[in-house]
């Protein structure tokens, strides 16, 4: 689909209160069950906001790509080095055992070579029109010119829509992540591990 006035850019200090937003809606449970609590009388979207604000390891607004379309925001991309899929001892200290051990398999899922896509949201008023295929391909896009081979990510098992738009942009089922017991009350059957080889340009 053809797309008026298109622009991409990185996220900003003014836009942390959004990022934050979508963040916690997308992450489906994850965003509350680590920062929910931490400070009292704080939601854990606003202890995310305030980490992205001050950039803390792979949570950092650089790593946040928004797409506008005609002044409005329609998508957004959170991506970074899988590398950078790791319990930082900030974390560990701050977060504590009994928050990080049961989302160590997420938090610490890595593929070798890989930009890893934490958060990809489209808006609703553009799903369906080409847009979420257009996020992915600047994905693929970072990717390649920081000379990673695939793009890597965490799929709740049970997001069927979700996989079949996976499947059809030639993303691989590579294992199973586990998760925290209480959001198996979502996600009966935890999250997956979906990988796409990336082509090089010649």
């Amino acid at each position: 689909m053809q797309y008026g006035n298109l622009n991409i850019r990185i996220a900003g200090p003014d836009d942390v209160d959004v990022v934050a937003s979508i963040m916690t809606t997308v992450s489906e449970g994850v965003i509350e069950h680590l920062l929910g609590g931490v400070f009292p009388g704080m939601s854990a979207q606003k202890v995310l906001a305030m980490i992205l604000s001050r950039g803390s390891g792979n949570i950092d607004l650089k790593n946040v790509l928004l797409v506008e379309v005609d002044h409005q925001l329609a998508g957004l991309l959170y991506s970074y080095d899988a590398k950078e899929q790791t319990v930082s001892s900030i974390m560990e200290g701050f977060l504590g055992k009994s928050k990080l051990d049961p989302m160590r398999p997420l938090l610490e899922a890595k593929v070798d070579n890989a930009l890893w896509i934490n958060t990809l949201w489209v808006h609703e008023n553009f799903r369906g029109q080409g847009l979420a295929q257009l996020v992915v391909s600047l994905a693929e896009d970072l990717a390649r010119d920081a000379g990673f081979q695939c793009l890597a990510l965490h799929c709740w098992a049970d997001n069927l829509r979700a996989k079949r738009f996976y499947e059809g942009l030639q993303f691989k089922r590579q294992g199973v992540i586990d998760t925290a017991l209480e959001l198996k009350a979502r996600h009966l059957e935890a999250g997956e591990l979906w990988v796409k080889q990336i082509t090089q340009r010649i």
